[in-house]
């Protein structure tokens, strides 16, 4: 068993780790979609039931699932920005180690002028990769405090929602009562109208 693992092993392991997030994220909001479509078909049932309280309580669900996926898709484009800027600063350490690495191999036959302007362009390098990784956490806050704020119930969304569930039931056929039904209603109004 191995007790310590190299950085490639936990580069791929946290690789792996933010592919499955995303996955099951992109699952979330798919089922979350479904979701909205099977409330908006119950609350066109409830209109055409004239049940305004549970057509209501259908146009909130519907209200709050379609803020809920609004949500989850800003955190997946702010996760794939992360991702971006992260391998931004990857390439700023790569290029920093790289720069380094040449520093070194010209230390060895190299003048003493030449060394301090080598030493100031890595030192350069490795400020502009600090940077990066501060934006990086700056932004990472920023993004975090705007999805953490959650805006109260919109009523005019809600409104919204009632009049098309209102429009598209009223364009629906109404279902019709089963054969059996209607023949015993036929025949009860044969009766009554004797």
């Amino acid at each position: 068993m191995k007790f310590f693992k190299s950085q490639q092993e936990k580069e791929m392991e946290r690789r792996m780790q933010v592919r499955q997030g995303r996955r099951k994220v992109e699952r979330h909001i798919k089922t979350q979609k479904k979701q909205v479509q099977r409330y908006w078909d119950l609350a066109k049932r409830a209109y055409s039931l004239s049940n305004r309280d549970m057509l209501l309580k259908l146009a909130n669900l519907i209200s709050k699932t379609r803020q809920d996926i609004k949500r989850w898709e800003e955190r997946l484009l702010y996760f794939d920005m992360i991702e971006a800027m992260r391998d931004q600063a990857l390439a700023g350490a790569e290029f920093a180690k790289a720069f380094q690495a040449m520093s070194e191999t010209i230390l060895e036959s190299a003048d003493p002028a030449m060394l301090n302007n080598i030493q100031i362009e890595l030192e350069k390098s490795m400020m502009v990769a600090d940077e990066l990784e501060d934006r990086l956490e700056d932004f990472q806050s920023s993004m975090d405090d705007m999805l953490d704020a959650t805006s109260s119930e919109d009523k005019a969304e809600l409104s919204e929602i009632l009049r098309i569930i209102q429009s598209e039931a009223e364009k629906e056929p109404q279902e019709e009562l089963d054969p059996e039904i209607q023949a015993l209603e036929k025949q009860i109004e044969d009766l009554l109208g004797k």
